[in-house]
């Protein structure tokens, strides 16, 4: 990501123990370090976004990187949001799906509706007590996803008449719905899955794959160009 030319990259930083700008900055010039005091986004109603699967812990990096993207830098049209066990072949995989989606406000992968899914193992139970918008709700995995500026004033809109958020992989898709946004999901994204064992010969340079946790792969599917666009 140090090489990008056509993106602005940024990497939230989950703890503050460290002054991350000071110890990579010089190794990593293009690349923004930020910092942000979990107070801060708290008290603007910024929390809760991982509640389903840390509840112990009301604000990390999403939450703080959706605040800082909401109320401090608002310069962009849109934002991709990738988590660091998300892998993606180069900075053109992006611009591709930017191509394709120049419209849109939120990109996932699919999305499932709270209706056909109340038999299921996943999270309602724990995000429920948070959200404030009538059914229909929705979810979907977003892990990497974009949002545009729009989508980030409409989840600042509920932070501030709230003073919560919820479970991010069912808060994006249902506010994109609720404050009729445009919500497209990229056949690109249909690999950002719960769980998968992917290998490298089901990789290729147009999709995002999570999870991918071992980050030495990463570099080693890059190494080996066997992949054509």
């Amino acid at each position: 990501m140090n090489k990008f030319k056509k993106y602005d990259v940024y990497i939230m930083c989950d703890r503050n123990s460290h002054n991350y700008s000071e110890l990579w900055n010089d190794r990593y010039p293009n690349v923004k370090f930020l910092q942000i005091v979990r107070q801060e986004p708290e008290s603007a109603g910024f929390a809760n976004l991982a509640s389903a699967i840390s509840p112990q812990q009301v604000v990390n990096s999403w939450d703080k990187a959706v605040y800082y993207f909401s109320k401090i830098n608002t310069s962009y049209d849109n934002v991709w949001l990738i988590e660091e066990d998300v892998y993606f072949y180069s900075e053109q995989t992006l611009l591709d799906i930017d191509a394709k989606f120049p419209q849109s406000d939120l990109l996932t992968n699919a999305v499932t509706e709270r209706a056909t899914d109340m038999n299921s193992a996943w999270h309602w139970h724990w995000c429920l007590f948070s959200v404030h918008v009538p059914e229909p709700h929705r979810r979907a995995m977003v892990c990497a996803t974009r949002l545009s500026r729009a989508m980030f004033a409409s989840i600042a809109d509920y932070a501030a008449k709230n003073l919560t958020l919820f479970f991010l992989e069912a808060c994006f898709p249902t506010l994109a719905l609720h404050y009729k946004l445009k919500h497209d999901c990229p056949a690109e994204l249909s690999t950002v899955e719960y769980r998968h064992d992917w290998s490298s010969e089901h990789i290729n340079n147009v999709n995002l794959y999570h999870p991918l946790k071992n980050l030495d792969e990463h570099i080693d599917n890059r190494l080996f160009d066997r992949f054509a666009f």
